[in-house]
């Protein structure tokens, strides 16, 4: 097997656990926020109800707090997707320096074969 395409799988085999590990990373950490944020939500929720009961106008109250939990949610959601696509940008580049690192290499690599042989 050559030194380039053990290089090449060499590299490979790091870009593909680096991203790995990016990916799962980022898995965890938007999902404890998610999940962090809608179990505030809810217990802000479940106190405003337990503040506003009052059987008479309980249809109204639970439409009330129905509307301002679904606000709630629609903006917590809002936020948590702009911020995950917000970091997109960042990745891409970072991603294009590492390929140019990697042309770099190869012209390297090919260079010092060529002067070998």
């Amino acid at each position: 097997m050559s030194l380039r395409l053990r290089l090449a799988l060499l590299y490979t085999l790091l870009l593909a656990g680096v991203l790995a590990v990016f990916g799962a990373l980022s898995f965890v950490l938007v999902s404890k926020r998610l999940y962090a944020a809608v179990d505030e939500s809810l217990r802000a929720e479940a106190e405003a109800v337990e503040q506003a009961i009052d059987p008479g106008d309980a249809p109204l109250t639970s439409q009330r707090v129905l509307e301002s939990f679904q606000r709630n949610v629609d903006e917590r959601v809002k936020a948590v997707v702009e911020n995950v696509i917000g970091n997109l940008p960042a990745l891409g580049r970072d991603m294009q320096a590492l390929m140019t690192r990697l042309e770099q290499l190869e012209e390297k690599i090919a260079a010092l074969e060529k002067k070998k042989g």
